[in-house]
């Protein structure tokens, strides 16, 4: 490398070797190795010959530097971009640059060579172009977008640098017209936004604000068929909106399954409809909307945790139902069917042998908690007709209810017993009254109703006031002694003493009914046969009607009340007759001459309150009748009347004998037995007449 003086001599050699010629021409070659070549404030030029720096610097300043030599073209003369002067002008490159810095070529105005040759410019979909850069060299830029209408339009998006990525955005659709999409946006006609998932107007935004002219308009997809009409109950409407290239109907709600909860779930304009009936039948005035809970034994009269409440049908017993009692009305349980064994009975209190009816069967309206449902358990367990046994047969709530005693009708004749009344006709109990579970070999113990049965063991050991109930609740009544009497007798009695035999009720046979000449000494079970053949203890009414054991077995109460007085020390017998009148009967009345108007004595232990003046209505060859004229603590003896009646201890007529009777005892017409209503002994029973036929 050459010094500054170094370079200061070659210089001088230079310029003396060439002469002062105005362009410094040197002709011939010049070669400066190993140091530098330097020329200040004048032209070097070489002429004919080869100028070579070989390990050094050239540097011409304020100058030219001219070889001198003539200039050989190349690429046939014509200027390519190669960094030489192809057309030997002078100038190298200058087809392909504006401008040059420190005599080189920017290469700023062809894209095909932009800042150097060989790099083009290829921004793509757009208009290429060179300009100078920063330091004045080439760039490349777009000069505008492509856009080649109805093929394809181009242009850049926002935010990024043109110049770098070019037109790089296609529009979707092409515009309709020509010019600078990019630049002059008005110059472009596309199509107006539609929610397709396309940038219809190519503002780099997909489906914005879209067109289209049901978008926002109501919609019903969800709902039943699609419809907003359909948008009923708990479905709703939503609107049209465009999302993800798509019309959709957005917010619209659909159905669910129905449940109970007052909503119509299943948009099908019913509200609740699987728990109420179907149709108006269902409805409050058929209105949809308003169901009435009257078909679901879940949901009966409402919906179960209505208010936090249950309604569920629990009507005990039994297979629940759900209804409406009524038009309108709300639901209400109600009895299907009872359980096996298990009744509701409409029965109130008859008795001791019938249950209490205690609230109606079914629930009231919306009140599942309400309603007896079966309440009772029968105790049998295939119900069958009602029999006098005890037991409940038809499982109705009633034991021995509605049985139909067996009977015989019986005409009776004015009763001089009761003063004033008429013939009159009565039923009579065939038998003898057993207790309801007697049998053949036991009396049983219950004591709720009389029963009239064959083959049991009659009822004994009963006070008068116990039989008149027994009678009662099976809706009789004991027999009068009249009545009595007259059943015994049969329809067209001879002439007494007559006894219950069939067929010959005259005169008596030992064997025949059950007697102290009977080889038993025991009660015997009704209508039981004695021992002696062809013969029956029954007095026959005819037609197969029999009234058995009235002669023997057990003597039997009737209502006839009769007192016990005193005649000459005697026994005899004063009934009432009806109020205000009694009767006095003995053998030896026919002794006794009493007038129309004779006073009558009583007296006794009490006499203040049993005297009295009493008028002879009645006179017979053994019987008195006696009307009260008038009660009084104070009397006038009648000394024409050799007696005096005492008044002794009420009591009841018993009639027929028992098993421990004579023959005598057991007529139809013996009725001196009288005992007072307490009275009980294990030959005594009852039986039952009737008003009415059972």
């Amino acid at each position: 490398m050459l010094g500054k003086s170094q370079r200061f001599l070659v210089a001088l050699a230079v310029v003396a070797a060439a002469g002062c010629g105005s362009n410094g021409g040197v002709a011939g070659d010049l070669a400066v190795a190993g140091g530098d070549l330097a020329v200040a404030g004048g032209d070097l030029a070489l002429a004919g010959g080869d100028l070579a720096v070989a390990g050094g610097d050239l540097a011409v300043v304020g100058g030219d530097l001219a070889t001198g030599a003539s200039c050989t073209p190349t690429n046939g003369g014509v200027e390519t971009c190669d960094g030489l002067d192809n057309d030997c002008n002078g100038v190298v490159d200058d087809p392909f640059t504006a401008t040059f810095t420190a005599g080189k070529p920017n290469y700023d105005s062809d894209v095909a060579n932009c800042g150097a040759c060989g790099t083009a410019c290829s921004l793509p979909n757009a208009l290429n172009k060179c300009v100078a850069g920063v330091g004045g060299k080439g760039v490349c830029q777009v000069d505008h977008c492509i856009n080649t209408p109805n093929v394809a339009s181009f242009k850049h998006r926002p935010g990024l640098d043109i110049d770098v990525t070019g037109c790089e955005y296609k529009c979707p659709v092409a515009s309709s017209t020509a010019g600078d999409c990019q630049n002059s946006p008005g110059a472009c006609t596309f199509p107006v936004e539609v929610c397709n998932g396309s940038d219809d107007d190519c503002n780099f935004l997909v489906d914005d604000n879209p067109t289209d002219g049901d978008l926002g308009s109501p919609c019903g997809d969800a709902c039943p068929g699609g419809l907003v009409a359909n948008c009923v109950g708990a479905c709703s409407a939503g609107t049209k909106q465009c999302q993800s290239g798509a019309k959709l109907c957005v917010g619209s709600t659909g159905p669910t399954t129905e449940v109970c909860d007052h909503i119509d779930n299943d948009c099908n304009g019913s509200v609740d409809d699987p728990f109420t009936q179907p149709g108006p039948g269902g409805y409050l005035g058929g209105d949809p909307t308003k169901p009435l809970y009257n078909l679901d034994v879940d949901n009966c009269g409402d919906c179960t945790g209505s208010n936090g409440k249950s309604f569920v049908c629990q009507l005990p017993n039994a297979v629940n139902g759900c209804h409406s009692a009524s038009a309108n009305a709300q639901g209400n349980c109600y009895v299907v069917s009872c359980n096996a064994s298990w009744y509701f009975v409409t029965h109130e209190q008859m008795g001791a042998s019938c249950v209490t009816r205690v609230g109606p069967r079914d629930s009231t309206a919306g009140n599942v908690h309400s309603g007896t449902g079966c309440f009772y358990l029968c105790g049998v367990s295939t119900p069958t007709s009602e029999s006098c046994n005890g037991a409940d047969d038809d499982c109705n709530g009633c034991v021995d209810d509605g049985i139909h005693d067996p009977v015989v009708q019986v005409s009776v004749a004015a009763d001089p017993g009761y003063q004033g009344r008429p013939a009159h006709t009565v039923f009579v109990s065939t038998d003898e009254t057993s207790r309801p579970d007697s049998t053949a070999t036991s009396a049983g113990i219950l004591s709720t109703r009389a029963c009239s049965k064959s083959g049991a063991l009659p009822w004994s050991n009963v006070t008068e006031p116990q039989a008149a109930a027994a009678c009662a609740w099976a809706g009789g009544r004991l027999c009068t002694a009249f009545e009595w009497q007259t059943a015994c007798e049969g329809p067209s009695p001879a002439a007494p003493p007559l006894y219950s035999q069939a067929p010959s009720p005259s005169p008596y046979i030992a064997g025949v009914c059950n007697d102290a000449n009977f080889t038993a000494h025991a009660v015997w079970a009704t209508s039981s046969a004695g021992s002696t053949a062809g013969q029956a203890c029954y007095t026959d009414w005819g037609s197969g009607n029999h009234l058995d054991d009235l002669s023997g077995n057990l003597e039997e109460w009737t209502s006839t009340q009769k007192f016990t007085y005193q005649q000459s020390g005697a026994d005899g017998v004063l009934s009432f007759v009806s109020a205000g009148r009694m009767r006095l009967t003995s053998a030896s009345l026919v002794t006794i001459n009493l007038a129309g108007g004779d006073p009558v004595l009583l007296s006794g232990s009490s006499a203040a309150a049993r005297n009295g003046t009493f008028a002879v209505v009645a006179k017979a060859a053994s019987s008195v009748d006696l009307a009260d004229a008038a009660v009084s603590t104070s009397f006038t003896s009648e000394t024409n009347v050799g007696w005096e009646a005492e008044v002794a201890t009420q009591g009841f007529a018993l009639r027929g004998g028992a098993y421990t009777s004579a023959s005598s005892g057991t007529t139809c017409e013996f009725g001196v037995d009288m005992q007072a209503p307490s009275y009980t002994a294990a030959d005594v029973g009852f039986r039952c007449c009737f008003d009415t036929k059972p």
